[in-house]
């Protein structure tokens, strides 16, 4: 039975990040991982959620660049150029 569900949880990116994110509540890496699962899904409001709780959580210097780096890839692909252009600063 362990087995099986730990399958699940590898079954792609989504089920890997979302069953490690929970695992890691105060972790910023599990939740810049779901938010880029999100993301390959079309759903940005998802990514943008993950993002957002990623910053609130533990991140080295590497992790917040990432982050900010995402948050404004999302913000490109809703034409929001400004908002873009300000997080990739």
């Amino acid at each position: 039975a362990h087995a099986g569900g730990r399958n699940r949880v590898w079954l792609d990116d989504f089920s890997l990040w979302s069953a490690t994110a929970r695992a890691n509540p105060t972790a910023g890496m599990p939740l810049r991982g779901l938010g880029g699962a999100l993301y390959q899904r079309g759903d940005l409001e998802g990514a943008e959620r993950a993002y957002e709780q990623a910053l609130a959580g533990r991140n080295n210097d590497v992790g917040k660049v990432t982050i900010y780096s995402n948050l404004g890839t999302i913000a490109l692909t809703r034409g929001d150029l400004d908002r873009a252009e300000a997080l990739y600063r």
